[in-house]
């Protein structure tokens, strides 16, 4: 009996939500996540091996006479690879981008291939195709996290098996296969130039997991949230456009691990501050460095109502393209005609302001459309053009870390109606 009792006082003392409200057992089964499991082994096993081979055509380009020639055809320091060069790319800026790491990797690439472009389109396709497992592994991890919480869970009531084949994987399978595969990335993998853009992905990603990692593991949590800090600090040495993990670890808090209590809102915005420090600091020799090139354009040739104007124009069209990829190109000129009255503008504005007003509206039914819809255009932010870098309107490139709000989002819709 006095051992009932204290069976009972144990389980009085569980919550019902999965940071503070989540049941031992629950947490457990959580906890537990091992890549053990042969369908999260085979699966991601699957995404890495034929995201790499649907990049095979690229092992055969050469390099491009458009930005190659800056990073690589023309540039000392990965002509001639050494613990020198390592160093002094610290201090290098290219086309008036910061960014040590893609050149240290480049300088790798030189050292191990020489200046022959297979070498360094080889690594571009292995940090999509290890990017890609990664985004499964996040999503699942995260789907496992939302199965937890019954509550408002409508996957959970049409098929109440948390270890069903089809609720853990399909919705992770799915959408790391689409993000392997979009047509709207082979700019970032194909193009030996954009290094910086699937290396800083891949440290992103990998930032993101061990800090879903750590929020969700009872031990050696400091040394997950260290290598959660540290692969950010990687992301944003290899291309700035990273500076957004911070606000993306929110709406994670947010949806679906409901860390984020109202009645200690601070606790979990307080472990963010390291990191909303570097990207700071990062954004700070950006501008800088970007302002030093020429890159940063005066508002005398792209007035402010201009930039506004593109800038929801461009909301539109990359939902447009990762909808309908096709006439993708290098360079799309930018829209210097545009105005408040023209179809390009009110389209995209009234999509966006229905996309919010529907966000907000069924923020408590369904909180993903409001997380995905905030990560969509939180990452777009930088690309946007409010500050103009460059003569283009928008790039393709541009749509490698916001695509993967679209990509979960259809595909949850497809596990719903499949």
């Amino acid at each position: 009996m006095v051992k009932d009792k204290k069976i009972k006082k144990k389980k009085n003392k569980t919550s019902t939500n999965f940071s503070d409200t989540s049941t031992n057992e629950d947490k457990k089964t959580f906890t537990n996540f091992s890549l053990k499991d042969r369908g999260v082994l085979g699966s991601g096993f699957f995404i890495l091996i034929l995201s790499f081979l649907i990049y095979l055509p690229a092992l055969g380009g050469e390099f491009l006479d458009w930005d190659d020639r800056h990073y690589v055809l023309n540039n000392l320091l990965v002509n001639n690879p050494s613990l020198a060069s390592i160093g002094e790319s610290f201090s290098t800026i290219v086309l008036g981008n910061w960014h040590p790491l893609t050149l240290i990797s480049l300088i790798l690439d030189s050292a191990v291939w020489g200046v022959n472009p297979f070498g360094f389109h080889l690594t571009n396709i292995v940090l999509h195709s290890f990017s890609s497992l990664i985004l499964f592994l996040i999503i699942y991890r995260l789907q496992i996290a939302y199965l937890a919480n019954k509550k408002n869970n409508p996957t959970a009531k049409a098929n109440p098996n948390p270890n069903h084949f089809y609720e853990k994987l399909f919705i992770p399978f799915l959408s790391a296969l689409i993000f392997a595969l979009h047509p709207i990335h082979v700019e970032s993998v194909a193009w030996i130039a954009e290094r910086k853009d699937v290396l800083s992905a891949f440290f992103y990603l990998l930032s993101a997991y061990f800090y879903i990692d750590y929020t969700l593991r009872e031990k050696r949590k400091k040394y997950r949230y260290t290598l959660s800090l540290l692969f950010f600090a990687f992301s944003l040495m290899s291309k700035p456009m990273g500076v957004t993990l911070p606000v993306a670890l929110i709406l994670i808090d947010i949806f679906p691990l409901k860390r984020i209590n109202l009645k200690k809102p601070f606790s979990v915005l307080f472990e963010k501050i390291p990191f909303f420090v570097l990207s700071l600091l990062i954004s700070i020799v950006t501008i800088f460095s970007q302002g030093g090139s020429g890159a940063i354009k005066s508002s005398e040739v792209f007035p402010l109502a201009t930039r506004l104007l593109t800038a929801v124009r461009g909301i539109g069209f990359y939902l447009y393209k990762f909808l309908f990829p096709k006439e993708l190109a290098p360079y799309y000129p930018y829209p210097f005609d545009i105005g408040v009255f023209s179809f390009e503008f009110i389209l995209p504005f009234f999509l966006c302001l229905a996309i919010t007003v529907l966000s907000i509206f069924y923020l408590k039914k369904i909180p993903l459309l409001f997380i995905l819809w905030s990560f969509f255009l939180i990452t777009l932010l930088p690309v946007l053009g409010i500050i103009q870098v460059g003569g283009q309107s928008a790039a393709d490139r541009y749509m490698y870390l916001p695509s993967i709000a679209p990509i979960i989002f259809f595909s949850v819709l497809a596990f719903l109606f499949y």
